[in-house]
């Protein structure tokens, strides 16, 4: 008895075909996918089998399914990013901020620059700051 679905015929590129050829035994018949007598080794199908035992697979088992699935954990992720994009955005500083907080930092970079240099100068024995009087007696004119 043949099935229905395999009743009759049908053309392809110009080429009648019986649809009755692909019935059967699992060569041309609806199971064309399985690979049959097909020597597998039992090593290959445990190590499959224990790197696929933990697997869970999406949907109902199907590829649209799967891809159904897919889509929609796909679009809440970028509207997640979305929404951590325009949270960093708000909490950007103001550009007149960022140019106040680097220039307080040159001008305390200058400062310590200055400190340095005097307390180098004092430790030197030569001052920069000292009493106008001090300094005019010390000037080549004055011990001449």
């Amino acid at each position: 008895m043949t099935d229905p679905l395999y009743a009759g015929s049908f053309e392809h590129d110009g080429v009648s075909y019986a649809k009755s050829i692909f019935w059967g035994n699992g060569v041309y018949g609806p199971n064309t996918w399985q690979m049959h007598k097909m020597p597998i080794k039992a090593s290959y199908c445990d190590a499959f089998y224990t790197a696929c035992m933990d697997d869970y697979f999406c949907g109902e088992g199907d590829f649209w399914a799967c891809s159904a699935d897919y889509k929609a954990d796909l679009a809440a992720a970028t509207a997640e990013e979305e929404e951590a994009a325009l949270a960093a955005a708000k909490a950007k500083l103001p550009d007149w901020a960022l140019v106040l907080i680097i220039a307080l930092a040159v001008i305390a970079l200058l400062i310590t620059g200055f400190v340095t240099f005097i307390v180098r100068k004092e430790k030197q024995g030569s001052p920069v700051f000292t009493q106008f009087d001090a300094k005019a007696d010390r000037s080549p004119a004055a011990t001449a």
